[in-house]
């Protein structure tokens, strides 16, 4: 009987620590046939970065020592990227891309703590340059090492989020490190923001045409997609407000764009309050109407829709805010439709643009593959420096 029990016991033991894996299986940009571990730690594995003992919370102290830097609370030492919310338990990291970067004298292991409800990938970047490791959160790994140095030296370290909101909800809550970090770094000079679908989410980029369920986070990488990889070309912060499945009239969800975009974070609360306008970009690049076109959208209400976008991006920024609208990635998807509605609203003598970019059907769910957003954001930098629409009269 007491060999029975130990078999019970042990056989629960094992299923737990199963279980605790489940959810989340970082890989790397290639896809191969074996997973990845996530990130370099599990919360299990960290040292106990919240304990009272170990840590300060002075954040201006100066000394080497270990330090919790609250989001919320220690807002001044992060710039935040993207759309995001400032939140009782931290900052919001729910679109594309969007993230923190912060600076200071680091020494040993950075370790972030975060919330998220599903699987969500990250992208690292150290002092510049991006780490080719995939780190993953889910709710059973709270905890990522996203950096580890040697010596006392001052660091930047750049988070973001590579999963779309659809796929995961998540909120960057504290940081712990050895050392002290400075006040946030400045905004660059330059401040675009991007309005799109699946294709600006970069979903698929990761698998091929025939990869299983490739519609998933697993499979999509934000930071490889051609929007955030024009604003690094042109050296400029953005915001990447995009939605897989999503429509200007007719979407794959239950809402459209004109729902979705004025929403500070539309999954996340979409009663909820309207999001604040506060940096006024340089320019704004729409890439919309696959799906429109695949849901069977209405020539009228599709063109009422278009104006009624760009109208509405011209009231919260401004009415002479230059306008980007790209396409053709996935195929025509309407634009025969949005070209009318573009040159009726005064074209580029207004500072409506658009452009066409690359198609290609090889990524995963016939979506653009990793080397078509390459392409793309190259095509799109070189137009935007061609027609010199960042650069003022």
């Amino acid at each position: 009987m007491k060999k029975r029990f130990l078999i019970l016991i042990n056989t629960l033991l094992i299923l737990c620590t199963l279980l605790s894996l489940v959810g989340c299986v970082a890989k790397n940009t290639t896809i191969s046939d074996e997973p990845e571990q996530h990130g370099t730690n599990t919360p299990t594995q960290n040292p106990t970065p919240t304990s009272a003992e170990n840590v300060t919370t002075d954040g201006d102290d100066k000394n080497i020592s270990r330090r919790r830097y609250g989001l919320a609370e220690d807002l001044k030492y992060f710039k935040l990227i993207g759309r995001t919310q400032i939140l009782d338990e931290g900052v919001s990291c729910d679109f594309t891309a969007s993230g923190i970067e912060f600076e200071g004298v680091m020494s040993g292991d950075v370790v972030l703590l975060l919330s998220c409800d599903r699987s969500t990938y990250f992208t690292v970047y150290i002092d510049g340059k991006r780490v080719e490791e995939r780190f993953c959160a889910d709710s059973f790994n709270p905890f990522i090492t996203v950096a580890s140095f040697e010596g006392e030296e001052l660091h930047n370290v750049r988070i973001l989020k590579q999963t779309e909101p659809q796929w995961s909800l998540s909120i960057l809550n504290e940081i712990f490190i050895t050392g002290y970090l400075n006040d946030a770094p400045a905004n660059k000079e330059l401040y675009l923001e991007f309005i799109g679908d699946s294709i600006t989410c970069g979903y698929g980029n990761l698998a091929q045409s025939d990869t299983p369920n490739a519609g998933t986070a697993l499979y999509e990488d934000g930071t490889q997609a051609y929007a955030f990889m024009t604003a690094e070309s042109l050296d400029a912060d953005y915001s990447i407000v995009g939605c897989s499945g999503i429509g200007i009239d007719k979407s794959w969800t239950d809402f459209n764009e004109s729902d979705f975009y004025p929403k500070a974070s539309f999954y996340r609360d979409r009663d909820g309050a309207d999001y604040s306008f506060a940096r006024i970009p340089d320019l704004v690049v729409i890439n919309l109407g696959t799906n429109d076109k695949s849901r069977g959208s209405t020539e009228a209400d599709f063109k009422t829709g278009v104006r009624a976008l760009i109208e509405y991006v011209r009231s919260s920024y401004g009415s002479e805010i230059p306008i980007v609208w790209a396409h053709n990635m996935m195929g025509s998807c309407r634009f025969e439709w949005t070209e009318s509605v573009l040159e009726d609203m005064g074209g580029e003598d207004s500072g409506i643009y658009f452009v066409k970019l690359a198609q290609n059907n090889a990524g995963g769910n016939s979506h653009p593959e990793l080397s078509a957003h390459k392409i793309a954001a190259e095509e799109l930098t070189r137009f935007i420096i061609d027609k010199n629409i960042l650069v003022s009269d």
